[in-house]
């Protein structure tokens, strides 16, 4: 669990608060490793026929992970990263509202750190469609137009341009506002974390966005016009 801190906070623990997983390659590399690392300890250290029916089960679906983990990797390539039902960049919003709650000046705090994490997580999530995509596997031409759309809506608003407020920045206000109603924090304080939201907004989730889209857009005439699913791929 401590190398996934997304998960961490679907299950309501606070460790990791303020990041977000690494979706890089050499972090499913990683991975794959300490589960090779894991099930090769306890193939060493346990003695399969002294366990009581229980612990055999334990042990053979921990096997079975490791064995369902390799034989993924082939396939890496053959998701779809960016699609209209579900898709990576609706996930970094609908996480900070749903998931991530805000109980303490600190919380507030992750939830800023978190936001400038995500630039970084949409660019290796770019990368993974880009290395999709030169394999060969790519969504449908609506599919594409679908998240350019979504993608669009979502940096349409405040502190992106003068409209009204994105959904992040009203989560966040009121959570911020939350805190300082609680007398959790100061007046002053909520205003300085305020503007800590509008800078990692704009500095960091803004443009993550503007290049998924130049990338999207930049992929587009190659996808299909008439979707072949799972068929169509290599």
């Amino acid at each position: 669990l401590q190398y996934s801190p997304i998960t961490l906070s679907y299950m309501g623990r606070k460790e990791r608060y303020g990041e977000i997983d690494d979706f890089s390659v050499a972090a499913q590399d990683a991975q794959l490793e300490r589960l090779r690392a894991s099930t090769a300890e306890m193939e060493a250290t346990f003695e399969y026929d002294l366990l009581t029916d229980e612990a055999k089960l334990s042990y053979d679906l921990w096997k079975y992970q490791l064995a369902e983990a390799e034989a993924e990797v082939p396939f890496r390539n053959n998701g779809y990263v960016f699609e209209q039902m579900g898709g990576a960049h609706t996930q970094i919003p609908s996480f900070m509202i749903g998931i991530h709650r805000v109980d303490t000046e600190q919380d507030m705090v992750d939830y800023i750190s978190r936001l400038v994490a995500g630039e970084r997580a949409m660019d290796q999530l770019i990368e993974q469609s880009k290395a999709s995509a030169d394999y060969g596997v790519r969504p449908p031409l609506f599919a594409f137009e679908k998240v350019i759309d979504e993608s669009k809506k979502i940096i349409k608003a405040a502190p992106y341009d003068d409209g009204e407020d994105s959904s992040i920045l009203a989560d966040a206000k009121g959570k911020i506002a939350a805190l300082v109603d609680a007398e959790t924090i100061s007046a002053e304080r909520g205003e300085e974390l305020l503007a800590e939201v509008n800078a990692a907004l704009s500095d960091h989730i803004q443009p993550a966005y503007e290049r998924l889209i130049a990338w999207l857009e930049e992929d587009m005439p190659n996808a299909m016009t008439v979707a072949t699913g799972v068929g169509g791929q290599p």
